[in-house]
């Protein structure tokens, strides 16, 4: 739901058909879920904090359904670290991400 009222407050979202707003939406859920994930990140104890406050390491990540996934968002997460970016960058790289679709 948080995605789908990101995307309302882009210039311009609301003004394609509603058809092409849902296309780019599926087409970018995954991208923008793992870019929101990956920047809560704690390299220190390998875990994920989750928008809920949930904290998990890579083996309950793995277990709880990320499955084969795990270790390629881990490794995502840690390539992103570096860059340090703040909540505004992480706005625009998403805003990238669903344009794109």
């Amino acid at each position: 739901i948080k995605i789908v009222e990101f995307a309302k407050r882009l210039p311009g979202f609301t003004g394609l058909s509603m058809a092409d707003q849902i296309t780019l939406l599926k087409a970018a859920c995954l991208d923008i879920l793992m870019l929101r994930i990956c920047t809560r990140y704690t390299p220190e104890q390998d875990t994920m904090t989750f928008s809920d406050g949930l904290t998990l390491n890579r083996t309950q990540m793995h277990n709880a359904g990320f499955g084969p996934l795990t270790d390629l968002v881990f490794a995502f997460a840690g390539q992103l670290l570096p860059l340090q970016m703040d909540d505004t960058e992480t706005g625009l790289l998403s805003a990238i991400c669903l344009i794109c679709g």
